[in-house]
């Protein structure tokens, strides 16, 4: 609200931040739309683990779902002719494959309610998202002129 992160508000920022960029670098023809989804999952739940608010084994609190309390949603959704477009995320059991010319969102996000985490880190909530397009070679962000680090986002509040 003033223009600078809080050291927690920071923290949280940034790795939010870095489950976008993991979400991103997982796009790309041949991938699924879950190989998105558990990229970005994978680094917010190591950093949980990091900022102390999970403890345990990477793999199995990501198995156990131990995450979806900060971050209840996935990462993305379809852009098309609607802000939410249709269109299927799996088929017949198996994870939707990307193709050149599928354009959607990457948006992860962690909400820390009152009393569902550390004192720490209560009513601080972060999503970030680019839009995406997957292209022959791999993606382009259609997004990539908006700033997302941190120090981008201070200097624009401070402006």
């Amino acid at each position: 609200a003033n223009g600078v992160f809080s050291g927690p508000q920071r923290d949280v920022y940034q790795l939010v931040d870095a489950a976008r960029a993991a979400g991103i670098d997982a796009t790309r023809p041949g991938a699924t739309i879950a190989d998105v989804h558990e990229a970005s999952t994978r680094v917010l739940t190591r950093g949980l683990v990091d900022l102390g608010v999970l403890t345990g084994d990477v793999d199995t609190l990501i198995e156990d779902g131990a995450h979806k309390p900060w971050f209840p949603h996935q990462t993305s959704h379809w852009l098309g002719l609607d802000v939410h477009d249709v269109g299927n995320y799996a088929a017949e059991g198996a994870a939707r494959t990307l193709e050149a010319g599928m354009v959607f969102t990457i948006e992860p996000g962690l909400y820390f309610r009152p009393g569902g985490g550390p004192e720490t880190f209560e009513g601080i909530g972060v999503r970030i998202e680019d839009d995406v397009m997957v292209t022959p070679e791999g993606r382009e962000v259609l997004t990539a002129g908006l700033p997302t680090s941190a120090a981008d986002i201070e200097d624009l509040l401070r402006s």
